[in-house]
């Protein structure tokens, strides 16, 4: 071995003490080494050299490659953080040629390092900053060098946070002898107790009517709440509540009563019918005097004797009949202004014909 310049053999007969070391030849003009079950120390320059005048050599490089192997020490197993806080995961390994360490999430999705959204990346420390419940996962170390078999290592990010509640609807109306239904999502890690309260208080044990459904998927919490048959009393605030280790916390929902309004009878159909106006009765005061015209009035037209007229040959009538004509208009006349005269002053006679 050049390296360390030790004699290995001369000719067949081997110089080391080293029962994985032997020498063979084919015809004394052939020779050939052999090292069984080779490791990293057996590599190194060897030289076959020919005691000739002048000494001839060949020298040769003998490169053990050796698998990836995890150094168990330097290598993450399962760590645990909290939310918002800064993390670096470990794998180192060994082989030779030194292995490649390349990091991905078990379930392929992406994950942010720095400010970069990645599928893989190579190194053998992941820093994480600011981690979020979005990193929470198993992340797989992978090691190879070319030298089969590659290795992996599983390693589970665990973030912890506190309880936090959604809640789509936060005023709810239902009527009474309805169903009706209440719904929280919640998240938090480790699990919460998630519970439901009605104005602070436990009220699900009192009544079969109400019936509570949980369903988890990881860290997310679906809460619901079913009321059936609702009553009077069942109106009022409502609280989902989720609680861990870390921390607790409540949403409220406000359950109302609605009413339907009763719609209002059909108006009846007029359209096309036809209307009257209504006669308007006046009534109106009169003075003494006024009632005198009147009498006097009453008593000329009940008076049923004839008037006097002459005629002239030519056909015209004599003028003491004309001037009755005429006095009979002018009483109509008076009477018609007396009426209107009446309405003026606010009095309240009836006038008739």
């Amino acid at each position: 071995m050049v390296n360390n310049k030790n004699f290995l053999s001369m000719g067949a007969h081997t110089v080391e003490k080293d029962d994985r070391i032997q020498v063979t030849s084919v015809n004394s003009t052939s020779w050939y080494l052999h090292i069984k079950n080779v490791t990293q120390n057996d590599s190194g320059y060897y030289a076959c050299q020919i005691s000739t005048s002048p000494v001839k050599s060949q020298a040769g490089y003998l490169d053990v490659v050796e698998p990836p192997e995890f150094v168990t020490n330097m290598t993450d197993r399962n760590v645990t953080v909290m939310e918002n806080s800064n993390v670096t995961l470990f794998c180192k390994a060994t082989g030779n040629p030194p292995p490649v360490i390349k990091w991905k999430r078990e379930d392929e999705q992406p994950f942010l390092v720095g400010h970069d959204l990645i599928r893989e990346y190579e190194s053998e420390e992941l820093r994480l900053t600011s981690v979020s419940r979005k990193h929470m996962a198993a992340y797989l170390c992978l090691a190879s060098n070319e030298v089969p078999p590659a290795i992996s290592r599983r390693i589970y990010l665990d973030v912890k946070f506190g309880p936090l509640i959604w809640i789509h609807n936060q005023l709810v109306g239902a009527q009474e002898s309805t169903n009706i239904s209440l719904e929280c999502h919640t998240e938090a890690h480790p699990t919460s107790e998630n519970f439901w309260l009605r104005n602070g208080e436990p009220f699900v044990s009192k009544s079969s009517r109400y019936q509570t459904h949980i369903e988890r998927n990881s860290y997310e919490t679906h809460m619901k709440l079913t009321i059936r048959n609702l009553q009077p009393e069942d109106y009022g605030s409502y609280q989902c509540v989720a609680k861990n280790a870390i921390s607790e916390t409540e949403g409220s929902i406000k359950l109302f009563k609605t009413v339907i309004p009763t719609p209002s009878p059909p108006k009846p159909v007029t359209e096309g019918m036809p209307t009257f106006p209504t006669r308007k009765v006046i009534t109106v005061a009169v003075t003494t005097d006024h009632r005198s015209i009147f009498n006097d009035l009453e008593r000329r037209e009940n008076t049923n004797a004839p008037v006097k007229q002459q005629k002239y040959g030519d056909g015209r009538v004599s003028p003491d009949g004309e001037n009755s004509v005429l006095r009979t208009d002018a009483n109509a006349v008076i009477y018609i202004l007396v009426c209107l005269l009446s309405l003026w002053w606010g009095s309240s006679y009836k006038c008739c014909r």
